[in-house]
């Protein structure tokens, strides 16, 4: 028996209702007739229901409510009557026809029941062989370890080799990408970008329109300003931008804060949580850098987080070690993070901090403001092994049949 709640108007809720309760009474039982969206998604939260059947013109559906409703793992099914919005504008894999005969419908929400687990509101109307670019997500413990700097330096050293990089400044509790390249950004790119994506507005047109090129081959998505504003990038929302760049780009590195909390308290009230947005983009990471600082509580921090952060992505962690000097030996250090894990490699770049503070003044990367120092060729050694990988990505996928 499936558990339906069903959120549609006329004559098409009283057609549905009246087919499943006479003529497939044990196989499906209609539990909620809303009339509004918050009575559906109080019916979800409430655990009630196998599937959600809604009319895809419902005044405020939109991705992230689509969202808000999987996110129990409900079935969300789209009546598709040729209207305004068809479900696929809103992230929903399965339609109805609200005139299909009832063994239709029920064949289709079946198939969405037995498919639910493996839903995503954001990425079912993306093309699965569509070829994108590599997402780089870097990620360090907390304190400081040099998260931001190393982001925007390799996403220079990237753009400079000649791939076509975007930068996300994705730090929700302290974003600075803009501080740090020196750019004057009015409006919140990441918040403007989230909006769009829930709105199913996030064509490519738009997205250059918020994401400017700051210098050749690189573009910048600004974060979200004023860090009360996290709450305004849905974690379901970073993955439909993150999904749109990556067609735009051959590399999309995504600068994130250290949290790697997912509060099922929160989830279960269908409340994001803060570091909602830096699981997201690790979760959709094709490899992570992981940042630590050259010190004993950083690299210890850093372990620590290994697990939480595994049980987040499969994806490769090639981990740099940030500020190292003669403090100690740069094989100890590397010895510190190999015991506890095997890492695809690490990197160590070299404490200099009179270029970087001099680099920070003037709202320059490395390669501008310090071209022959021993921390910015280190990170170009980082960059050139990214560019290896994302190289070999695009010919993978040029080898697919299409």
């Amino acid at each position: 028996m499936i558990d339906l709640v069903l959120l549609a108007s006329g004559a098409d809720e009283l057609r549905i209702v009246h087919a499943f309760a006479t003529e497939l009474p044990d196989r499906v039982r209609v539990v909620r007739r809303c009339a509004e969206l918050t009575e559906a998604l109080a019916a979800v939260s409430a655990g009630v229901a196998d599937a959600v059947l809604v009319d895809c013109d419902v005044d405020g559906l939109d991705r992230s409510s689509v969202a808000q409703l999987m996110a129990g793992g409900t079935a969300v099914i789209g009546l598709d009557g040729g209207t305004r919005r068809a479900p696929a504008d809103l992230g929903i894999t399965w339609g109805i026809d609200p005139a299909a005969d009832v063994e239709q419908m029920y064949s289709t929400i079946l198939e969405a029941v037995a498919g639910a687990d493996d839903a995503d509101a954001w990425t079912t109307d993306e093309p699965v062989d569509e070829p994108r670019g590599r997402i780089i997500t870097v990620w360090g413990p907390a304190g400081a370890p040099g998260r931001s700097t190393i982001a925007a330096n390799i996403a220079g050293e990237l753009a400079r080799a000649g791939r076509r990089t975007i930068l996300v400044d994705a730090d929700t509790d302290a974003p600075c990408q803009s501080q740090l390249l020196g750019v004057v950004d009015e409006v919140p790119g990441l918040v403007t970008a989230a909006r769009l994506a829930t709105s199913s507005q996030l064509t490519a047109d738009a997205l250059h329109r918020i994401v400017p090129e700051i210098e050749p081959n690189l573009r910048l998505l600004s974060g979200i300003g004023v860090p009360s504003r996290w709450a305004e990038v849905e974690p379901s929302a970073l993955t439909a931008v993150l999904a749109a760049l990556a067609r735009e780009a051959d590399a999309v590195v995504v600068d994130i804060a250290a949290g790697l909390e997912d509060d099922d308290a929160l989830a279960d009230s269908l409340i994001s949580c803060r570091d909602g947005a830096a699981i997201s983009a690790l979760a959709e990471a094709d490899e992570v850098i992981g940042v630590c600082a050259a010190d004993p509580v950083s690299i210890t921090r850093f372990v620590r987080e290994v697990g939480p952060l595994q049980a987040i992505t499969s994806a490769p962690v090639h981990v740099i070690i940030n500020g190292t000097d003669r403090a100690a030996p740069e094989s100890q250090l590397q010895a510190a993070i190999a015991q506890r894990f095997t890492p695809a490699g690490i990197t160590t770049v070299p404490r200099d901090p009179l270029v970087m503070r001099r680099a920070l003044w003037d709202g320059a990367l490395l390669a501008e403001a310090a071209p022959r120092s021993a921390v910015r060729r280190a990170l170009q050694r980082a960059a050139e092994a990214a560019v290896e990988r994302i190289d070999q990505h695009w010919r993978q996928a040029a080898a697919v049949p299409a």
